[in-house]
């Protein structure tokens, strides 16, 4: 019987922080303040992108109508990329377990532009593993 390994990537193989982010925002949309106390990871509008309810184009359209930022989904996928970095312990639990030949996949909570960020930051990180779980993809999150 083979084993299988299943890692998550949000601070476990890819950390990040959200006030980064947040900053990334306030920079791409040009303001040095956030208006009306805009939360991208706190928002029901997340779990309708992470589950593939809503595209990104809308979930960002929905961010820019309540706050009057003007965001375009390319620079939001450059906010994630410039925040996300590689947790090192969970990556070389990965590469190890990778090594001694063993079945690798990622499951996460993750939105289209999450993994395209990744994909960029990192062009061959999903093909390291054996196969692919995304929730926008699945339409279903996990709790």
């Amino acid at each position: 019987m083979s084993k299988h390994y299943i890692f998550d990537l949000g601070n476990v193989l890819i950390d990040f922080d959200l006030n980064d982010v947040l900053r990334g925002v306030m920079a791409a949309a040009g303001v040095s303040a956030l208006p009306n106390e805009i939360r991208l990871q706190d928002s029901a509008k997340v779990v309708e992108v992470e589950t593939g309810r809503i595209s990104d184009e809308e979930y960002l359209a929905d961010i820019c109508t309540a706050t009057g930022l003007v965001l375009t989904v390319e620079q939001l996928i450059g906010v994630w990329q410039n925040a996300f970095r590689l947790n090192p312990a969970g990556n070389e639990l990965f590469h190890e377990l990778r090594e001694q030949g063993y079945s690798i996949h990622f499951l996460s909570n993750i939105a289209w532009h999450n993994v395209e960020a990744i994909r960029r930051k990192w062009p061959d990180f999903f093909e390291r593993g054996t196969e692919n779980f995304f929730s926008y993809e699945l339409g279903l999150i996990t709790l």
